[in-house]
């Protein structure tokens, strides 16, 4: 199945579990995230990103770039990042990576600020 063939043409929510290689998954549908066809996208954040050469910075950066906020995900809600702060900690983490146009939709399982 491909994610750019019919009938996948936008996608709401794609979840992210693949042990420490969630960086190339998120890379792999660059041209889905480019044409914002995806609402949000959850993945996992762990050492395992270490081995694979991946950053949780980059991979930031890069859904920035396209209109996408990177969130913590956590048992009680949702929680802005400071990763001015926080930079690279290799924490076991969930983020949630939510188009621009999205984040409204989200307001009641927001928290505040880690």
């Amino acid at each position: 199945i491909f994610a750019n063939d019919p009938p996948f043409h936008d996608i709401d929510f794609l979840k992210i579990d693949v042990e420490g290689l969630d960086a190339q998954v998120i890379r792999g549908a660059r041209k889905l995230i480019e044409r914002r066809a995806i609402g949000i996208i959850q993945f996992e954040y762990t050492r395992a990103w270490i081995r694979s050469g991946a950053t949780l910075l980059g991979v930031r950066e890069e859904l920035a770039e396209n209109g996408y906020t990177c969130e913590l995900l956590v048992g009680d809600g949702i929680y802005t990042m400071d990763f001015d702060r926080y930079r690279e900690f290799w924490g076991p983490s969930n983020f949630l990576a939510v188009r621009d146009d999205w984040s409204e939709k989200l307001h009641v399982l927001r928290r505040g600020a880690r």
